[in-house]
């Protein structure tokens, strides 16, 4: 009987202090998925993500997903991605059995601490408090200023930002893998799991699906080359899919016991899509861009091939002891660092400055007759490598290189590079210092090189060709051009060698720093944690590459070759 009673006491108290409605309730930060209209979601039941009748884009079966947020005043909230933009609503309205969407499921990380999920949920909510917009074209999906997100991207960032600090700072957004909280489904671009006959894949392990070109559409303009609509990577264009995240193994099943459906206008809770306009903007403003943006992808690749066909094996190997060089856009200077950070005096300003880390592939071009006809040299510094083992000599202007020719039998090369002068640039509304470190390596030169002697004169000389030999030369970008307005931040960097070459290959990447001492990482260039790159990451020679922060007008992103996607 005295077991009984405790039985019954213990009970009680557990009653009294844990409510049933509270033990069963649905966790807040569970994540909800359900289907499109007609109960149709790509990669759960239905075959096709993008459906054309008639020549005339009729259903994107995406599915949809968004996060519980718990309760307010007796109602249960969601936060989601509609065309309203990011918006926090009734939870009741997530489904609407008016257009036969279904449930599909609730999930939750199986790994999220308690603070990590009580994180996310306060960055939804504040995605949700800032007005953000719906990302039409699906080119950014994750974040994280006006006009990038979907569904997915949102339920996804949130998470892998859940160890933030200040959840209320959308700009400490995580974007960097190697730092994310709760890493639901891995990066990358699955184009290998062809799902449908239309080529399309559907990706179970990797975020991001590759989702082929409609050629049979009349509205919008048919995908003959370019895309519509979709983030941009290695000149096809991929969608992360709600499916795709709802099957991740790092996520666990949660009962739902919360009202999620019911009947309602579509224009009053979620807002109206701007089909018009999106079918205006991809036909006659993506399509176009896309197009040649693939064309110059496609004709580069080309171009390589056929390089490495005829000069097969012509990389110059770089040591392991790199060498930082520092280019100052305002003076022209050239200072040497001792390591990979930027090499100057402390400052309060902010630096912008593109580094070198890595080895590169470079063309090759004979070495040319070169007669200098002033006493004053057109070019500010150069750079001459004398030897495998020693480390490149700087010499100062006013001062000529003369060199000197040993007879051999096969002719060896002298390996020279030439930094052109880069003239002030007008910066509107910047008071940060601007760099450019290009950080080098000690060259290892496979054949004995000719010995260099250095003039301290500036007599008049001329150096007579070698016959047939090869120099590499080495990959220069400058920055040239800074603008901000506090609305759009751009750049644009110029390549002043006669060669194309891949930023991202040759290892460039873009840095801000109060000190050179303490640099801040904006871009790896062709690392998808820093940004997307609409125009891939080749620079032509001569030409310019332009890069635009993600809170950058649309007009500004359209024309733009990467976008970072870092504060």
């Amino acid at each position: 009987m005295i077991k009984k009673i405790i039985s019954f006491g213990l009970l009680f108290l557990a009653a009294l202090f844990f409510p049933l409605n509270q033990v069963l309730a649905m966790p807040v930060g569970t994540l909800l998925y359900r289907t499109s209209g007609d109960n149709k979601m790509y990669g759960y039941n239905a075959n096709d993500l993008i459906v054309a009748e008639k020549g005339k884009l009729a259903h994107i079966y995406s599915g949809h997903a968004a996060i519980y947020v718990g309760q307010e005043n007796g109602i249960d909230y969601i936060v989601e991605m509609q065309p309203k933009g990011a918006i926090k609503v009734p939870a009741k309205y997530f489904v609407n059995e008016a257009l036969g969407e279904k449930l599909i499921g609730a999930k939750l990380p199986r790994d999220a601490s308690p603070l990590q999920i009580a994180k996310a949920v306060s960055i939804a909510k504040n995605l949700a408090s800032n007005n953000l917009g719906y990302d039409f074209d699906f080119k950014y999906q994750k974040g994280a200023k006006n006009g990038q997100w979907t569904c997915v991207g949102l339920t996804e960032k949130v998470y892998e930002s859940s160890n933030i600090s200040n959840p209320t700072n959308l700009n400490s957004l995580e974007y960097n893998p190697s730092y994310y909280a709760v890493d639901i489904t891995t990066d990358g671009y699955d184009n290998q799991n062809i799902y449908n006959s239309s080529g399309d894949c559907f990706a179970s392990n990797l975020e991001y699906s590759k989702i082929t070109r409609k050629k049979n559409m009349i509205i919008p303009a048919p995908e003959l080359i370019g895309y519509d609509v979709g983030l941009e990577h290695a000149s096809d264009r991929y969608i992360f899919l709600p499916y795709t995240q709802y099957l991740q193994d790092s996520l666990k099943d949660v009962n739902v016991d919360i009202t999620l459906a019911s009947s309602f206008s579509e224009p009053e809770i979620r807002g109206d899509s701007p089909i018009l306009g999106l079918i205006l903007k991809w036909s006659l403003i993506n399509n176009p861009v896309s197009t040649i943006k693939n064309l110059a992808y496609q004709i580069s690749n080309s171009l390589v091939a056929i390089k490495d066909k005829v000069f097969p094996g012509d990389s110059l190997a770089l040591a392991d002891n790199s060498t930082d060089y520092n280019f100052s856009a305002s003076s022209t200077s050239l200072s040497k660092a001792s390591s990979s950070k930027s090499s100057s005096t402390k400052s309060s300003s902010t630096k912008v400055s593109i580094a070198k880390v890595a080895a590169v592939k470079t063309s090759a071009a004979k070495i040319t007759k070169i007669k200098a006809t002033s006493s004053k040299p057109i070019v500010t510094k150069v750079t001459v490598i004398t030897k495998a083992t020693t480390t490149p000599k700087i010499i100062a202007e006013p001062t000529v290189v003369k060199t000197t020719t040993v007879a051999r039998t096969t002719p060896k090369p002298v390996v020279s590079v030439v930094i052109p002068h880069v003239s002030t640039t007008t910066v509107s509304h910047v008071s940060s210092t601007t760099i450019i470190s290009h950080v080098s390596s000690t060259p290892e030169v496979i054949h004995p090189t000719t010995t260099i002697p250095v003039a301290t004169s500036t007599e008049t000389t001329t150096t007579e060709a070698i016959p047939e030999a090869v120099v590499p030369e080495t990959p220069v970008a400058l920055i040239a051009k800074i603008y901000s307005n506090d609305a759009d931040d751009w750049l644009e960097i110029v390549n002043t060698t006669n060669t194309d070459f891949d930023l991202e290959q040759a290892g460039y990447r873009l840095e801000k720093a109060k000190t050179a001492s303490d640099p801040t990482l904006i871009m790896r260039f062709g690392d998808e944690a820093d940004g997307v790159y609409p125009g891939g990451t080749i620079i032509a020679a001569h030409g310019s590459y332009l890069v635009a922060s993600d809170s950058s007008s649309a007009e500004i992103k359209a024309k733009a070759d990467a976008i970072a996607t870092k504060d």
